[in-house]
């Protein structure tokens, strides 16, 4: 590994198209990269490109993301999971600076929704150099945690409920060995217990109305693994948070929705399906909403999760759309 491909404390200040790559170094060989990078870099008539290593920890990554900045690269290409990228997204905060995506986590669900090449290192580091790039939707969150208000951005799906305690729940070393099953348990727990958490919402600052509730969530891609569709009018590029609530009574309302979710996933990839899901009746223990700003306030602190991490537990929510608020590169032929 040559020294010119190594981040260096003094980054340069003058423009040179070039690229960045966030990567956590115990999941990615930086020799592999390094070369996987150099076959495309000459393509995209790009300098060297520099590598910033970070951790598992979304703050590292969030640091990381910060000193890459500092040398005016021409595209920040995060390496990771639906998390990582989330953490580099938030840091780039409104930049007109692309962001490239080389998937490696266990569900992706981002790169799925911008068909970014999954298992596939050579032809995700070329979309990455040489693809399009395309604006896309990202989720302002402001959290309040123990009488604390965060703010960060997510990309992907924010939720309380099943998808929280999943989150918190799942056994790291699991989802090594064996990806998104490891998800099985704690979803059959969460579901067992079916517990129901009071809140009052607020779409577009309008009349507040109290709901029960398993889970909530709202997000800005529709489709989880498995091929099951939770928000069927979610676009990431459209200007509106999707939202739903599961509030099932027992096993048989957790089997319809399992139902409708999972036939959505078959409907969702065959043309007119998406009318044939449009004219299905609704039931009580699914219930959809869109808006542009979603407020929450929880009778009780839950856990809550952005982009498939666990951030403790909030007592209040606020999100809101950020239109077109990040640019991503895409393979020349993705559709959203």
């Amino acid at each position: 590994m040559t020294e010119s491909r190594i981040a260096q404390k003094e980054q340069p200040t003058a423009f040179a198209p070039r690229a960045a790559v966030i990567y956590n170094p115990v999941a990615s060989n930086l020799a592999t990269l390094s070369d996987a990078f150099a076959r495309e870099e000459k393509n995209a008539g790009l300098e060297p490109t520099l590598f910033f290593a970070t951790t598992a920890d979304d703050d590292a990554a969030l640091i990381a993301t910060r000193e890459a900045l500092r040398g005016n690269p021409s595209v920040i290409v995060a390496i990771g999971g639906d998390g990582t990228i989330r953490a580099v997204a938030e840091a780039l905060d409104g930049r007109d600076i692309p962001l490239g995506i080389i998937p490696t986590g266990t569900g992706n669900l981002l790169a799925r929704t911008l068909q970014v090449p999954l298992m596939d290192l050579k032809r995700a580091v070329r979309v990455a150099l040489n693809g399009i790039d395309r604006p896309i939707d990202t989720v302002t969150a402001e959290l309040e945690l123990d009488g604390v208000t965060r703010t960060h951005t997510f990309l992907v799906m924010a939720g309380i409920g099943l998808d929280a305690d999943m989150a918190a729940e799942t056994d790291g070393r699991l989802k090594k060995r064996i990806g998104w099953l490891a998800y099985v348990a704690p979803i059959a727990q969460s579901v067992g217990r079916n517990r129901h958490h009071r809140a009052v919402v607020v779409l577009d600052g309008e009349e507040s109305h109290s709901i029960s509730a398993h889970t909530m969530i709202v997000g800005n891609c529709g489709s989880l693994p498995g091929n099951l569709l939770l928000l069927p009018e979610a676009r990431i590029d459209d200007g509106f948070l999707d939202a739903v609530v599961l509030r099932p009574k027992g096993p048989g309302g957790w089997a319809r929705i399992y139902s409708r979710l999972a036939v959505g996933g078959v409907l969702h990839r065959v043309k007119g399906g998406s009318k044939i899901l449009r004219a299905a009746p609704t039931f009580h223990a699914l219930r959809y909403s869109q808006a542009r700003t979603l407020e929450l306030s929880l009778h009780s602190p839950q856990r809550i999760e952005l982009d498939g991490d666990s951030f403790g537990e909030v007592s209040n929510l606020r999100v809101s759309i950020v239109h077109h608020g990040l640019t991503v590169r895409v393979p020349p032929e993705t559709v959203y």
